[in-house]
């Protein structure tokens, strides 16, 4: 496999949410070049798609592989090209900072992205960086919502739908967002299409459970069932509980008038 074939095949895992895959075929691909840089950009995007993949210890181990060969390639005393350079030290503080939002510090990952683009303010401003700045910012404000800052964050994440339109993790939580100030149809909308984009399983469980509860909102209980069952068979104990999912799905049989499903529901949110 050449590295150009490794690359457009893992472009188009990525496009189809195997992240797992697209990892495996970014590291390969990493391994058919001698150019110190290059194999440190591709194996920081593989970083990327172990993250999307769940696979945070791999990311780890992959990142610091990347930092020794940043500090090999400042060591030979070669010229390489600076807007490279910048870019894989923004991302390599990127991807740290992701790992440390998802162990759950959600607020130490906050500061870690406000003082990344602190950090890099001037370079993130020029237009060949402005794809790096908009993930900071983006995550950012995911960030910012999980933490119930859901009205301030919302013009920031739709100032920044236009250019991504195809980012199915920005389209769900618009779509929360959309939920949580009750506009229930733009939510279904980017919920939908966030889901049929491929989201990274922490996220999938959400936004079908999201999209749920726009259903049970808007009184289409069977949609609402579904979604809810779907998101109810990955989800995480601590989200079944906080998120009320068996009460949304004892509110959706009810309202379906499926009394002993609603009952074993009122069972499971009571010793939830």
């Amino acid at each position: 496999m050449s590295r150009f074939s490794g690359l457009e095949t893992a472009d188009i895992l990525s496009s189809q949410g195997k992240f797992k895959a697209a990892s495996e075929a970014l590291l390969e691909a990493a391994k058919f070049t001698d150019n110190i840089l290059k194999k440190g950009s591709i194996t920081l995007s593989a970083v990327g798609a172990l993250v999307a993949a769940g696979e945070y210890e791999l990311a780890k181990k992959e990142l610091e592989h990347v930092k020794v060969l940043m500090a090999t390639c400042l060591e030979t005393g070669a010229n390489p090209n600076q807007d490279d350079m910048v870019r894989i030290a923004i991302g390599i503080k990127f991807e740290e900072v992701n790992l440390i939002s998802l162990a759950g510090r959600a607020e130490e990952a906050t500061k870690g992205y406000a003082a990344l683009l602190e950090e890099y303010e001037t370079s993130l401003k020029h237009p060949r960086f402005h794809d790096l700045r908009d993930a900071i910012v983006g995550e950012r404000a995911f960030l910012l919502v999980d933490l119930g800052v859901i009205e301030q964050t919302l013009p920031t994440l739709e100032k920044l739908e236009p250019g991504q339109s195809d980012n199915a993790v920005l389209l769900f939580y618009l779509g929360y967002c959309y939920v949580v100030v009750k506009e229930y149809r733009k939510a279904r909308t980017k919920l939908k299409f966030a889901l049929a984009l491929g989201l990274p399983p922490h996220l999938n469980f959400r936004a079908h459970c999201s999209l749920g509860i726009a259903y049970y909102f808007e009184a289409d209980y069977a949609n609402a069932k579904t979604e809810l069952e779907i998101g109810a068979k990955t989800a995480s104990e601590r989200y079944l509980k906080e998120a009320r999912i068996w009460k949304w799905l004892e509110g959706s049989c009810t309202g379906l008038g499926q009394t002993i499903e609603a009952e074993r529901y009122r069972k499971l949110s009571r010793s939830s």
